[in-house]
């Protein structure tokens, strides 16, 4: 962009849409010391804007505090942040945390928010995981509730 006969090669000022001044400076100031601070309040921006910028050691360290904070209450917010922005590695570590928590995750306000394809999504994480039969009963009691609530 700044090298090729472009715009902004030619421009004194670019705009980066979508990235906060808070975390451009952050992301500069790695650039300079090889140095970031991710945190829980700046993670969810910093790690966009390191996909965007191509920073891909930034954007491990934010797949990695990501994974380090795992909770039930969390875990599949953090695995469809972790599939939209193609954190594979992230994103097996929520499967496998979700598998082993099924039963917790189950009863979580995140997992009641899931849309129909976020609950197929779901059901395909353990499909052949065989321990977890008993959980997919329940499993399915919600399915079968939520679409019934959806066709009234």
């Amino acid at each position: 962009m700044f090298r090729c006969p472009m715009r902004e090669s030619r421009s004194k000022h670019i705009e980066l849409h979508g990235i906060e001044a808070t975390t451009l400076t952050q992301l500069v100031e790695y650039m300079y010391t090889s140095e970031i601070i991710v945190t829980e309040d700046n993670v969810q921006t910093l790690l966009p804007a390191a996909d965007f910028l191509l920073m891909r050691a930034v954007r491990e360290k934010c797949c990695e505090f990501l994974e380090s904070h795992l909770h039930v209450s969390n875990c599949l917010g953090i695995r469809k942040f972790a599939v939209f922005y193609n954190c594979s590695s992230l994103r097996r570590s929520c499967e496998s945390f979700i598998i082993r928590n099924v039963s917790e995750v189950l009863k979580t306000e995140e997992f009641t928010r899931l849309n129909p394809d976020e609950l197929l999504e779901f059901a395909s994480i353990f499909a052949s995981n065989i321990p977890l039969r008993n959980d997919l009963r329940a499993y399915a009691e919600f399915v079968r509730q939520s679409v019934n609530e959806q066709r009234r």
